[in-house]
């Protein structure tokens, strides 16, 4: 009874302010359960247009009155379930069409609904609600030091430990254990006290047993020395046990002075394989054509079969080799820092061996389009990824699944190189040039008796390629091949088949072949999209190219706030600049 109550008064509600319903002019409210400072408003976000708006109000109503979350068959059931579905497939949205608006709105009711379930700890959609937020949020470049971001962290924390924080002395679940490290992280970005991120009656199922636990959780895991790569924590303590994943106490840890890491995780997150050597009696790590072998044990390892000494030799603790962090430095090509106050770990790609190139400025928005539709893909990231690790996976296993996709079949450091340098030059642009040189060397009578007898794909693609062939001339359909390389270099960083410098070195050749051809940034997608149509026989002949669906994503990208700074068209006016040492050339030389 309560919940078609609710639903008859969000109806008379609709159509009492239906101007304010069609449109919302004003800044959206937070429900009622929500604090002001605890809301956030996403500029321009769908979430508070027309139906979709509407909707999320018949949630609260239904929230407000005390009912539990929707199930198929109730009056909202469709509705409210339809965000745990791959993909639409009854005229509705799907999970994948939702907005980081949408996500935090549906999370907020997800709470209350919590609130009214019998044990008050039902929270589980209102974790993924804004998990799935936060994500969004960091594919378009926000960060823990966006206050936005701080408060949607703040209300994942809360789904987090509300559904899954101990009752008592059990062991803890992966899903709890992630709300404390970013209860940490959110209080490294903006002082926080846990008794704030409690404040909220939609917590009060937590017993004061329960507060106690997560508060001792908090100091022990706080005394702990973290690891992070590029700014985001890397765990190093997980295993499996009775059937849960949970934290085992292996994290990186200060001895005789000297922070020891697990070279396991840190090689991994970075690219590289490894493996345990019986022969050897220690580890060894592959990475960019580079191997080292690490014996236990002792202070002499091994660069390609060079001996090198270390300050400290490594030693297994709980199945992890343990290694000085410093020597990630040496290893990978990385820089390592120790924050003493954070006790933490930064490990960040050393940038310097670059010189002044400008490469990654190219690199960027070539590879923009892909890293985009890619379902993890962030523009602003080379290799579209962070190489903490996205969703559940290795950066490296992100990249390597793609790379030996997609028809490339790249399964190595060698194949990566001779398919760059190879394709840069001689890819699908030879053969659409040779297509626009046959079609050319008919005759008009030739040519019209062509598409006379022209049936299916081939009466819109003869002409297609006639009327590419006289917009770009000898430049043909350059940008796609050009694009596509700045990915593959990209992914190729991520799988650890090349090393920074090396992933510019071989973006050169097509930075350059993009800088002498073309004038702009739009230009160049124009080209690339006319490629793209081409390669995909998509009809478009009769279509402006930027309403395509591609067409509109990169009007998008350089509309949008954290993108548009990618495609700065002084580039074309700079020279290419490659890197010091380090060419494609003799990249290629190395593997043939």
């Amino acid at each position: 009874m309560k919940r078609w109550t609710a639903l008859f008064l969000t109806v008379l509600i609709m159509f009492t302010m239906v101007p304010t319903a069609l449109a919302v002019e004003t800044k959206p409210a937070p429900p009622a359960w929500v604090k002001e400072s605890e809301y956030v408003v996403f500029e321009g976000d769908p979430v508070y247009e027309g139906d979709t708006w509407r909707q999320m109000e018949a949630f609260r109503a239904d929230a407000a009155a005390g009912n539990q979350e929707p199930k198929d068959g109730d009056e909202l059931g469709a509705q409210w379930s339809v965000w745990t579905a791959p993909r639409s497939d009854n005229g509705m949205k799907s999970r994948r069409d939702f907005s980081a608006g949408e996500w935090f709105e549906r999370g907020l009711v997800a709470m209350q609904y919590a609130a009214n379930s019998d044990t008050g700890r039902l929270a589980s959609t209102a974790d993924t609600c804004f998990t799935a937020a936060c994500s969004a949020m960091v594919k378009v470049g926000s960060t823990t030091a966006d206050p936005d971001y701080q408060t949607v962290l703040l209300w994942k924390i809360r789904a987090k430990l509300l559904h899954w924080a101990p009752v008592g002395d059990e062991k803890p679940y992966t899903r709890y254990l992630d709300a404390i490290d970013d209860f940490i992280i959110l209080r490294n970005a903006r002082p926080t006290k846990l008794v704030e991120v409690l404040d909220t009656p939609l917590l009060d199922a937590l017993t004061e047993t329960t507060r106690a636990r997560i508060t001792k959780d908090i100091n022990a895991i706080s005394a702990r020395v973290k690891l992070r790569i590029d700014g985001q924590v890397i765990t190093t303590n997980r295993t499996v046990a009775d059937g849960r994943e949970v934290y085992r106490d292996v994290d990186p840890v200060i001895v005789n002075g000297r922070t020891m890491v697990p070279i396991r995780t840190i090689a991994e997150a970075l690219g590289a394989d490894v493996e345990w050597v019986s022969s050897m009696g220690g580890a060894r790590l592959t990475r960019a054509g580079v191997q080292i072998d690490l014996p236990i044990g002792s202070t002499t390892g091994y660069r390609n079969g060079e001996p090198f000494q270390m300050e400290a030799a490594p030693y297994v603790q709980d199945g992890r080799t343990m290694v000085p962090a410093r020597y990630v430095a040496e290893f990978f090509g990385q820089k390592v820092e120790f924050d003493s106050a954070a006790r933490t770990v930064e490990i960040t790609e050393d940038r310097t061996a670059a010189g002044d190139s400008n490469l990654e400025r190219w690199a960027l928005p070539m590879g923009a389009m892909l890293n985009r539709l890619n379902g993890t893909g962030n523009p602003n990231l080379l290799g579209g990824a962070p190489r903490s690790g996205y969703g559940g996976d290795s950066a490296k296993d992100y990249a390597r699944s793609i790379l030996n996709g997609d028809s490339w079949g790249i399964e190595s450091r060698e194949d990566l190189i001779e398919t760059v340098c190879r394709m840069t030059f001689y890819g699908h642009n030879a053969s659409f040039l040779s297509d626009v040189a046959l079609i050319n060397s008919l005759s008009a009578t030739e040519y019209r008796q062509l598409l006379k007898g022209a049936q299916g794909m081939d009466a819109y693609m003869f002409p297609y390629t006639k009327q590419l062939g006289e917009k770009w001339g000898d430049r043909g359909i350059l940008c796609w091949d050009l694009f596509r390389m700045s990915n593959l270099v990209q992914w190729g960083y991520l799988a650890g088949y090349l090393t920074y410098p090396e992933t510019l070195a071989l973006l050169e050749p097509a930075a350059t072949l993009l800088h002498d051809n073309f004038k702009s940034w739009d230009e160049a997608y124009e080209n690339y999209l006319d490629g793209y149509n081409w390669w995909a026989r998509n009809n478009v002949l009769d279509k402006n190219v930027w309403e395509t669906y591609r067409g509109q994503i990169y009007q998008e990208l350089k509309r949008g706030k954290e993108t548009a700074a990618l495609f700065d068209d002084s580039l074309f006016k700079t020279p290419v600049r490659g890197v010091p040492g380090v060419t494609a050339e003799g990249l290629l030389a190395s593997v043939s």
